[in-house]
């Protein structure tokens, strides 16, 4: 496996689990499409599952080649956003990469962000009852 730039720890307010090169251009099956923004996604280079800080759900982000948080989407469970992940990127179960252990420096700032976006959660109600993904 080529060698693949770890993302930050946190990517829209989310800790990353595992990280992805996907393997374009060969790779996309055309199976899944993903909308941002009301436009079709052309297939991106790299995807991380995460956690959402708020809820503890996972997020399947698809992400640029500097990794910018193009879209997402609420999954499961890790199995299931790698299964998502695999049915749109053929062979990319085998690419994916669990996150290092964070620094204790690192955990701190998780811990802030998650208690800030839980307070926020409080105040602004989502409208579809599920989790907050930032």
């Amino acid at each position: 496996m080529a060698n693949i730039t770890e993302p930050p720890f946190l990517l829209n307010s989310a800790r990353v689990v595992m990280y992805a090169d996907t393997g374009l251009p060969t790779s996309y099956t055309g199976r899944i499409t993903v909308h941002a923004g009301g436009r079709l996604l052309d297939p991106v280079p790299r995807l991380a599952i995460c956690e959402d800080l708020v809820g503890g759900q996972f997020l399947l982000m698809h992400c640029d080649a500097l990794w910018n948080v193009l879209a997402a989407g609420f999954a499961k469970s890790a199995g299931d956003a790698k299964h998502t992940a695999e049915r749109a990127y053929s062979g990319v179960s085998s690419k994916w990469v669990p996150y290092r252990a964070l620094t204790p420096p690192e955990v701190a700032q998780v811990e802030e962000e998650r208690q800030h976006l839980r307070v926020l959660a409080k105040h602004v109600p989502n409208a579809g009852g599920g989790s907050h993904a930032v």
